[in-house]
């Protein structure tokens, strides 16, 4: 009886076992799929953009769409970079801005400020930076992402260009 039982257990931790590794095996996958597609599109459709104008268009479509008074959106560009102009894929960009922004207002129900901020650092870095007052994650969430991401605040998301 006892060494049935240790039997059993010793299937199950295995198969608990087998079971992370594909579990591993399968986000290592859908990275590699990602960074794929990625490159690709990199280098597909990149185009000299100004920058503020993209900025100040994107913000338009997320105002016009969510015409929601307790959301405010502000857009703030250092004067220095107000002409800049970049080699990016305005689309996966226009993307990733719009996730950004969709999050916040969606994960704040209540209302929010939203900050889009284009700035250069003292190195000469420029950076896009999003940012909200709004409620934040609750601890577990919060925990949760920075253990798979390894990253910085969710609440604060950038993409830099050197």
């Amino acid at each position: 009886m006892i060494a049935a039982t240790t039997e059993s257990e010793e299937i199950k931790d295995r198969a608990l076992r087998i079971e992370k590794q594909g579990l591993r095996l399968r986000r290592l996958v859908e990275n590699l799929n990602l960074f794929s597609k990625l490159s690709l599109a990199m280098g597909i459709g990149k185009g000299k953009i100004q920058v503020s104008r993209f900025l100040r268009k994107t913000i338009t479509e997320m105002r016009n769409q969510t015409e929601d008074e307790r959301m405010q959106l502000n857009l703030d560009i250092q004067e220095e970079l107000q002409g800049l102009v970049l080699g990016f894929n305005e689309n996966l960009m226009e993307r990733a801005l719009m996730n950004l922004l969709y999050n916040a207002v969606q994960h704040n129900p209540e209302g929010c400020e939203i900050t889009v901020r284009l700035y250069q650092d003292e190195k000469a870095h420029v950076s896009l930076q999003v940012e909200d007052n709004g409620c934040g994650l609750e601890k577990a969430a919060l925990e949760r992402l920075n253990r798979k991401t390894m990253s910085g605040s969710p609440v604060q998301d950038s993409m830099a260009w050197d």
